[in-house]
């Protein structure tokens, strides 16, 4: 393993063997190559921005690409592409910028701004194990996306994390991904369109082709837009999955300001986890078969323009669609609540608040009873009026406490379920940290491989042979009361055995990955609370 040097232009030899001798970004990939598997390519994030308009194609493997500034600490390199700074449709869309080639597999790409660029990150080719964390965009047709080039066929990629992700302004997509990419975890990401307009079929993220298990954490689309002739079809999407794609998950997610749907969703077998969708033409539009929507809001549906409807939930020929302990809330007299043109809508246990005047359904609907409806006076055509983001949910505490005392049985003590604790990132919000946790008894996978029992399977569609969590903060925490507002999402694999439930797992450290070979957690610590 080594470590390699860049700057905007170089320095020294160029030969990237010291900060004094770092070579120029032209030459990166040669960089990457040299740096070797298990490798680091630091950027220097203090001299300056990188002006490269060409694209920089990306051929090694196994290797980071970060910033730090001269004194070794983290930074953050900036890149200034060809975008005009104030895009309008008929401008070029400006240039791309990294192309990861076929086989460079494991890399991480981290801690990087880009400005004015037409895509900042293309996979070109099928890749195995990407990285893309830490990252802001401001001016970009698309932040990541997927895409061949040259004599390639496909360019799936086969495990993909993207977070810590904020772009501001795109005119096509935040993300789009295609062909057959799987095992994709997006977190801790927002996109705001900022209503750049003219870019046709405008998204938030796009999923299309068979792209299957994805889970989506904490992650807000807005803004997107594209507008047409009054007597047209205005699109724009917060999420858009195609026909063909399954296994997607939204665990706290945020649609809002879209001009068509917050939620258009074609996937099969897709979970909403306290989602929320709001000030959308249609909140959510619904077509795939298998979806089930849980402890989620649709709020003030608002028809910006064209000849689409507006709704909350929108449910298309062939749909499939329960919503359990959900509610919908509308002072506008244009909505439809709930709108069946020829699928299938159960409602169990969800409430519905709607103006006088406004239709609450469309279509069949089962399951819905009079006395969780209540109308409200009318506050014009819409009532939308942006609202803050939900908070993440209830609360790693509260949420985890549950959980365990379920595993656990009654009269089983988790108070003193933190006695040890550490964490290695103190950055902004939603930065990870890493955890130490322990009760009466800690069992490793060595000592008793017997013991997976238990485990939180939260989404179904978890990476083979894999069983990792993310626990998330942006604060110091020091004793269990701090817990409280921490975010966890569960990930176990199917693969793992279906033991009785007499103990719980739980992996510290984000990335934390069961090593079946080696009955072991890497990169984290790991305890079974029995």
């Amino acid at each position: 393993m080594s470590v390699v040097y860049v700057s905007p232009t170089g320095s020294g030899d160029r030969s990237g063997s010291s900060k004094a001798n770092a070579a120029a970004i032209d030459s990166l990939n040669s960089i990457v190559i040299k740096a070797g598997e298990g490798g680091t390519v630091v950027l220097a994030a203090d001299e300056g921005a990188y002006t490269t308009t060409r694209s920089l194609t990306i051929t090694g493997s196994g290797v980071t690409i970060t910033a730090t500034n001269r004194d070794g600490t983290s930074g953050v390199a900036v890149f200034e592409g060809s975008r005009a700074e104030n895009w309008t449709v008929g401008q070029a869309n400006g240039n791309e910028l990294f192309r990861i080639a076929a086989g460079a597999d494991n890399l991480v790409l981290e801690n990087m701004h880009f400005v004015n660029t037409g895509t900042a990150i293309r996979v070109i080719g099928d890749v195995e194990n990407l990285t893309v964390r830490d990252m802001e965009a401001d001016n970009v047709r698309r932040f990541f996306e997927n895409l061949i080039s040259g004599e390639e066929q496909t360019a799936t990629i086969s495990g993909l994390l993207i977070q810590n992700v904020d772009v501001s302004g795109f005119s096509k997509n935040a993300i789009r991904l295609q062909y057959d990419t799987n095992n994709v975890l997006i977190q801790n990401v927002r996109g705001d369109s900022e209503r750049q307009d003219g870019d046709n079929f405008a998204m938030g993220v796009h999923l299309d082709d068979t792209v299957h298990d994805v889970v989506f954490q904490r992650v807000i689309m807005e803004n997107a837009i594209q507008t047409r002739d009054a007597t047209e079809y205005w699109n724009g999407d917060g999420f858009s999955a195609e026909r063909g794609t399954y296994n997607i998950y939204f665990r706290d997610t945020v649609a809002r300001g879209n001009a068509d749907g917050g939620y258009d969703i074609k996937s099969s077998h897709v979970v909403f986890d306290n989602a929320l969708s709001e000030g959308n033409g249609r909140n959510y539009r619904l077509w795939g078969d298998d979806i089930v929507m849980r402890d989620s809001t649709g709020r003030d549906p608002e028809k910006i323009g064209g000849t689409t409807s507006q709704g909350q939930v929108w449910v298309g020929a062939g749909g499939d669609v329960t919503i359990i302990n959900s509610q919908f809330e509308d002072a506008g007299t244009s909505t439809i609540v709930f709108n069946n043109e020829g699928g299938a809508l159960h409602l169990i246990d969800t409430e519905v608040e709607l103006a006088e005047g406004a239709r609450l359904t469309s279509g069949p609907v089962t399951g819905l009873s009079e006395r969780d409806v209540d109308r409200m006076p009318p506050a014009g055509s819409s009532s939308y009026e942006p609202s803050p983001a939900p908070d993440g949910g209830e609360g790693l505490l509260p949420s985890l406490v549950g959980l365990l005392e379920d595993v656990l049985g009654e009269g089983r003590s988790v108070t003193n379920l933190l006695e040890g604790l550490s964490h290695d990132l103190l950055a902004s919000t939603g930065s990870s940290r890493n955890f130490e946790f322990s009760t009466n008894r800690d069992v490793s996978w060595a000592d008793d491989p017997d013991a997976l029992a238990g485990y939180l399977q939260d989404t179904g569609s978890a990476q083979t042979g894999h069983a990792t969590e993310t626990w998330a903060s942006d604060q110091d925490i020091a004793t269990p009361a701090d817990l409280a507002g921490i975010d966890v999402q569960f990930m176990a694999s199917p693969d793992l055995p279906d033991l009785p439930a007499s103990a719980f797992l739980l992996n510290s450290g984000e990335g934390a990955y069961y090593n079946p070979g080696q009955g072991n957690v890497e990169d984290g610590f790991s305890f079974l609370i029995a």
